[in-house]
């Protein structure tokens, strides 16, 4: 689908449903000042609004805006590493194999004393392996 190039933005039906407090004087005032000094929504732009820290970001999942204390490098290397950690855990799950961190074998080191169905019927909520 094209972009129209002749289309112009239309801030009267967001300001009735975004500003419904105001008296119709002070809407016409926003409108007037968005349409003046347009800003562009940038997801570094709004992690500068509103103060996000790296993490705040992972702590809420809030991933639509950019954290402001990491510089790109520390940015890149951090997704670097979340998708090498995917891959991994994708290898791991091919062919139905179990992830090595709910192996018996790893149970088994965490617990040598106890066997593995009684590890199951202590943590019910884990899938068995």
């Amino acid at each position: 689908m094209a972009l129209d190039p002749t289309f112009v933005p239309d801030l009267h039906g967001w300001s009735d449903r975004h500003l419904r407090t105001m008296s119709p004087l002070d809407k016409a005032r926003v409108r007037h000042e968005l349409l003046e000094y347009p800003v562009e929504l940038t997801q570094r732009w709004i992690g500068e609004q509103v103060g996000l820290t790296d993490a705040e970001r992972d702590a809420i999942k809030f991933y639509d805006a950019e954290a402001i204390d990491m510089s790109e490098a520390a940015r890149v290397a951090k997704k670097k590493g979340k998708r090498a950690t995917q891959a991994q855990q994708r290898r791991e799950l091919k062919d139905g194999a179990t992830p090595r961190t709910r192996c018996r074998a790893r149970l088994r080191e965490q617990n040598p004393e106890i066997s593995t169905t009684t590890w199951y019927r202590q943590n019910p909520g884990e899938p068995r392996a």
